[in-house]
């Protein structure tokens, strides 16, 4: 008997739309600061991870899927695993 191997797909994706030049902030903010920060990040070479927190609200669904949209559009792998669905 042959047992077929499939594999199986989450349903965890980017939502469109999502990028950096779409987060508001305002200038001389601290989310500012944290969005510059982040686009070095995905820049950097070697960076493995990255965990944001903050106050619900806040934008960081957000900024973490413009991380992911610029990693991969610098033809990295990436991965977004919201932590509710942990």
């Amino acid at each position: 008997m042959s047992i077929s191997q499939q594999q199986l797909s989450l349903n965890v994706g980017l939502r469109d739309g999502l990028r950096f030049d779409s987060f508001y902030s305002e200038s001389n903010s601290s989310n500012q600061d944290t969005l510059s920060i982040l686009q070095s990040f995905i820049k950097a070479p070697g960076t493995a991870q990255n965990y944001l927190w903050g106050e619900a609200k806040s934008g960081k669904t957000h900024l973490l899927q413009a991380c992911c949209a610029g990693a991969a559009e610098s033809h990295h792998t990436v991965s977004y695993i919201p932590l509710k669905l942990l």
